[in-house]
């Protein structure tokens, strides 16, 4: 199951530390969202981040970073994929001359799911919990649905919204293809720590008639396997 980390939207002291602590932890994919932020102020953040870790960090705009950077992709805001010319750039044409390019994006209600026929890397659906970051922003869908929409969905569906270390097993018991987190993760006082309880916790979800195995880049995945007798 993949884990995610989103950024804080606004850039504070000592974060490159803290993401690349992240990182060290196993943190398998960042996701870099700073909204309004200029396209210097990305790099240099990045740059401060060690280049061996650059393959897991996903971006949310200024997307020629991503190819000059070899970064692991990019995320495109509903903003961006609703215009028919973007969605055509970076799905289409970013694929054909940068075909290792992961490509996500979001969806907040399950007809954009079920419509959307892109290929996608993986998307999110949100929110999947009570929101953490967001006050009064409460969950939008059933657990039922959410089954429903995973079976009938071509993509791969990552929970966001209200997800924290308590919903692993609720996230691996409806069928996500992992879990995304901001606001739990970045309203405590040790974002670090607060990461690698989430991490075993995943890991601790395990039991017998499961199997982990780490892929190329990183990432983990837990799979289950058959008992016969």
């Amino acid at each position: 199951m993949k884990t995610i980390v989103i950024t804080k939207p606004t850039f504070f002291k000592q974060e490159a530390e803290i993401l690349t602590r992240m990182f060290e932890e196993g943190l398998p994919i960042l996701h870099l969202r700073k909204p309004g932020a200029s396209s210097g102020q990305m790099r240099a953040l990045l740059l401060k981040i060690p280049k061996v870790y650059w393959n897991r960090i996903v971006i949310h705009s200024h997307f020629n970073l991503a190819t000059r950077m070899k970064l692991k992709g990019i995320h495109l805001t509903s903003k961006v994929r609703k215009k028919r010319f973007n969605r055509w750039k970076y799905t289409r044409m970013y694929r054909w001359f940068h075909p290792q390019l992961h490509i996500s994006t979001s969806f907040h209600n399950l007809n954009s799911l079920y419509n959307d026929k892109t290929r996608y890397d993986y998307v999110f659906i949100s929110p999947v919990f009570d929101s953490i970051s967001k006050g009064g922003y409460q969950a939008g869908f059933s657990k039922y649905m959410l089954k429903a929409a995973i079976m009938n969905s071509s993509q791969h569906v990552i929970a966001l919204g209200g997800v924290d270390e308590t919903k692993v097993d609720e996230v691996c018991e409806v069928g996500f293809y992992g879990m995304a987190m901001l606001g739990y993760i970045w309203n405590t006082d040790d974002p670090v720590g607060t990461y690698a309880q989430v991490q075993s916790r995943v890991l601790g979800s395990m039991n017998a008639d499961t199997a982990m195995s780490v892929d190329k880049d990183g990432i983990l995945h837990i799979k289950k396997i058959s008992q016969h007798v």
